[in-house]
């Protein structure tokens, strides 16, 4: 059985990337596609959610990157690469992109790709205006990244536009339109 299919979706707080995916998945049910989310999808990723997202500490910003990645690294190992290896196909509600932007643009660090972490087969991106995906995640979020003001989203969003070197696989932009 050959390698399976490695699909991520990125893009900003509120831009749609749930919907998509579960558009994806429900497509794809006959297949049996894995999905994952960031961080999460193991009981330290899980735990490292809490921490990251809604655990009201004041981490320093290489301290959250190094969470992020310990997390994915987890779920590399676990969940993805098995499932790759056993000719799934798997799903990612972010991945490493968006540590390269939300830490690299968003927060200054110098941030690579680590050789371990497979790069994806393709990867959506998920674009809405800023402004539009922040007032949809103020009515329904309670995360650390919403709560912020929008510069860090604009920052990373920036980033992901300039064709930046760690945009090396295929990546195709969806533009979902707020109804």
């Amino acid at each position: 059985m050959g390698r399976g299919l490695f699909i991520t979706f990125e893009g900003t707080e509120g831009s749609g990337k749930t919907t998509q995916i579960e558009l994806l998945r429900q497509a794809l049910v006959p297949r049996g596609p894995v999905l994952v989310r960031e961080p999460g999808g193991t009981e330290l990723g899980e735990r490292m959610r809490e921490v990251l997202l809604f655990g009201g500490m004041d981490l320093h910003p290489e301290a959250e990157m190094y969470l992020f990645m310990a997390a994915r690294s987890q779920l590399i190992h676990e969940v993805i690469e098995p499932s790759l290896a056993a000719g799934k196909i798997v799903i990612a509600d972010r991945y490493h992109d968006s540590t390269l932007a939300y830490q690299g643009g968003g927060r200054g660090l110098s941030v690579h790709w680590p050789p371990p972490f497979p790069r994806p087969d393709i990867t959506f991106l998920v674009s809405v205006p800023v402004e539009v995906g922040h007032t949809r995640q103020l009515l329904g979020s309670r995360s650390i990244f919403i709560s912020e003001s929008p510069t860090n989203t604009t920052d990373s969003r920036r980033l992901r536009r300039t064709g930046s070197p760690w945009w090396t696989g295929p990546t195709r932009p969806l533009t979902c339109t707020p109804l």
